[in-house]
């Protein structure tokens, strides 16, 4: 041991660190998936396939001949996305070259409840933030996973409510093909009283024996 002391090195300064290598297609809303999880890549590789190393905290992305792109704290959970809004081009050329034009048109064709929800989600300032959203929302009726006349409706209530997730856009699609539209309660639907007729019960009250 004595001798063999005379050639040992110093420990390299943090622990070795397991990664794993996989490779992604950037999609036109410039992530790519990770697991069950979103990151961004800058817009320039859209449509290209990317090298990703993945640690226990970093999700590191690189191209073919190893330039880095982006790197991302790994998170945790189920759908959710990391996202530089550097990574977005401009509104501009987002809607002229991205596929927005298409998702607008294929809403057009579906019915007008469904192009005013697209629009509105469109309507932000990085509009790709909600492309894979628009997606899954105009998949649900070209894949016939829902009908029109519900996709239709479910768009309507999910604007009215402020509510534009896709999971909530199918559940009422879905649950207007089982059982038809949701009963709306109206305020106005409501029993009202007279104020005079109205009173408070004290703090406490005597039992009769």
């Amino acid at each position: 041991f004595e001798e063999e002391k005379k050639h040992l090195q110093v420990l390299p300064p943090s622990a070795f660190v397991f990664t794993e290598w996989k490779s992604s297609k950037v999609h036109p809303d410039c992530h790519i998936q990770v697991g069950k999880n979103f990151y961004s890549v800058p817009h320039v590789y859209v449509g290209r396939t990317v090298r990703v190393r993945l640690s226990a905290k970093l999700i590191e992305i690189f191209t073919d001949d190893a330039e880095a792109i982006a790197t991302h704290v790994r998170i945790t959970g189920e759908h959710r996305y990391a996202t530089d809004e550097r990574h977005y081009p401009e509104a501009k050329l987002a809607t002229a070259a991205f596929g927005i034009h298409q998702a607008q048109a294929q809403a057009k064709r579906v019915g007008p409840e469904t192009e005013k929800l697209v629009e509105h989600l469109f309507a932000h300032s990085h509009p790709l933030k909600y492309l894979r959203r628009v997606q899954g929302i105009l998949r649900l009726a070209e894949k016939k996973r829902v009908s029109i006349a519900a996709l239709e409706y479910a768009c309507k209530i999910a604007l009215t409510h402020k509510n534009t997730r896709f999971a909530t856009v199918e559940a009422i699609a879905k649950h207007h093909d089982k059982h038809g539209p949701r009963p709306v309660a109206l305020h106005s639907s409501l029993p009202k009283r007279e104020e005079q007729t109205l009173f408070l019960h004290g703090a406490s009250t005597k039992e009769n024996s």
